[in-house]
């Protein structure tokens, strides 16, 4: 991504170069750690340059702090890793947690972001990873040990991926139930009027699709991820499809009373131009049927029962 940051640094030589993020292989002994990095361009750094021998750096790698796989003397996550970045220089990546260092029930792929600053200079600040749950004080969809997956960030600072749905113990459990989200972070390049839109805090997507004059088509769908976002707030999307509509507008309705199959399926969401027909409306959850069926002790139970009870009183 194209570093824009004119407003503070337009005269640092790395305003206006691209940076690049992923992981990098650093060691620690005879350990290998993949690690959330970017890749800073240098200042001298020039895209048309051709150099055989490769002794000219163009970038440099810089581990995220707070994103490394060891904690003093302790391993905490297996591996971390940065999925995406704005122009901004706002960094969107993710930490799994080893095994053995669950939190809440599940060793989670904790989702975090990372700012960079480019100072008036040459200078720039060190990355630190940022955790969605402890940004959102623990709560809402981003609860303690919440996990996910990053999808991507815009130029507005408006995040999409996949959260867990519910805080199930992943440990000898079941997998926690994803759906898609979005998250309007409130940094650099974010604007006022677009946060608004999402009363500054994070949403399942579901919520969104619901209620309106589009909830009854919307809910044919449950978005399960969001793979990608631009600036026009145009997002793309995988979701459960269950043709004519769930059985109720709630996040874990039934399709066709469970016999139904459901299909999964591409989807474009696209938001709602006019503000006077926006409105978010919660899904509720549904609460699962509860069949009671009458029991009774055959004969001989009574029998074997009323022999008990003469042994007792001898």
């Amino acid at each position: 991504m194209i570093a824009d940051q004119s407003d503070t640094a337009g005269n640092n030589p790395r305003n206006g170069k691209p940076f690049l993020v992923g992981l990098n292989t650093t060691g620690d002994g005879s350990n290998s750690f993949l690690q959330a990095t970017v890749f800073v361009p240098s200042e001298t750094f020039d895209a048309t340059a051709i150099d055989p021998d490769n002794t000219t750096r163009q970038w440099s790698p810089v581990t995220i702090e707070n994103a490394r796989i060891k904690s003093g003397d302790d391993f905490i996550y297996s591996n971390t890793y940065a999925s995406d970045i704005n122009k901004n220089l706002v960094v969107l990546g993710a930490s799994k947690r080893r095994g053995d260092k669950r939190e809440n029930g599940a060793a989670a792929n904790r989702m975090f972001l990372a700012e960079i600053s480019l100072g008036a200079d040459s200078g720039y600040s060190t990355p630190t990873a940022r955790y969605f749950d402890e940004l959102n004080n623990n709560s809402g969809i981003f609860f303690r040990g919440v996990g996910g997956e990053p999808g991507a960030i815009n130029n507005f600072n408006e995040i999409v991926g996949a959260v867990d749905a519910e805080q199930s113990t992943e440990y000898f459990g079941k997998k926690r139930r994803q759906r898609g989200f979005i998250y309007p972070f409130n940094g650099r390049g974010s604007e006022t009027e677009r946060m608004a839109i999402f009363q500054g805090k994070p949403w399942l997507l579901d919520d969104l699709t619901n209620g309106g004059k589009y909830s009854s088509q919307n809910n044919q769908y449950r978005i399960v991820d969001a793979a990608d976002i631009n600036d026009d707030g145009v997002i793309a999307a995988t979701a459960l499809k269950c043709e004519g509509g769930y059985d109720s507008t709630g996040h874990n309705s039934y399709c066709g009373n469970g016999q139904k199959k459901e299909r999964v399926v591409a989807v474009k969401l696209i938001p709602i131009a006019n503000e006077a027909d926006r409105s978010i409306e919660t899904r509720g959850v549904d609460a699962p049927p509860v069949e009671r069926k009458g029991g009774s002790l055959g004969w001989m139970a009574l029998i074997l029962l009323g022999f008990f009870g003469l042994r007792r009183n001898k």
